[in-house]
């Protein structure tokens, strides 16, 4: 199952890294906006993809297109997060490090609740993108889900490393 749940992460992940190759051509990806730390970057950065013809519209429209399609990538990257901790705790028999990986679980599930609100946030710009008074910064939210994202990985790769070192 977890060959599958990661086959299906590397496509997400390279349609998501396409999409993004496109938003840069307006000099910002959507990580960009993500991580705007001011209400005016974010608001310019989705006025330069508006003002941004690609196809039959515009770059906005392969933003929103991003976003959309991040709502399943949500569901395929805390479903690996969990997969993985799950099956390292089968594993691991010390105690600490698997009430650890326990912990990780968790810390996939708020990672992907983070990531649901930053969407959320993301949408209602998109909605309202000539409306600069109506902007919600994602900032905070996303730091703190890329935070989470990052010690899951970490506890990860730390259990992955000791189940190798001790197999030596």
């Amino acid at each position: 199952m977890k060959k599958v749940i990661f086959a299906i992460f590397l496509v997400i992940v390279f349609i998501m890294g396409y999409q993004g190759k496109l938003l840069e051509r307006a000099g910002f990806g959507i990580i960009n906006l993500e991580l705007a730390k001011d209400g005016a970057t974010g608001k310019n950065i989705l006025q330069q993809w508006h003002g941004s013809p690609y196809g039959d519209g515009t770059l906005l429209d392969i933003a929103k297109q991003n976003v959309q399609l991040d709502y399943f990538f949500i569901v395929v990257y805390v479903s690996l997060l969990m997969a993985l901790a799950n099956s390292q705790m089968q594993r691991e028999k010390s105690v600490w490090l698997n009430n650890l990986l326990r912990f990780n679980l968790l810390l996939a599930f708020l990672t992907g609740l983070l990531d649901v609100i930053e969407n959320i946030m993301i949408q209602h710009n998109f909605h309202h993108v000539l409306t600069a008074e109506a902007y919600w910064n994602p900032y905070g939210v996303a730091l703190a889900k890329f935070g989470l994202a990052a010690l899951s990985v970490l506890v990860l790769l730390f259990s992955y490393l000791k189940s190798f070192l001790s197999f030596k």
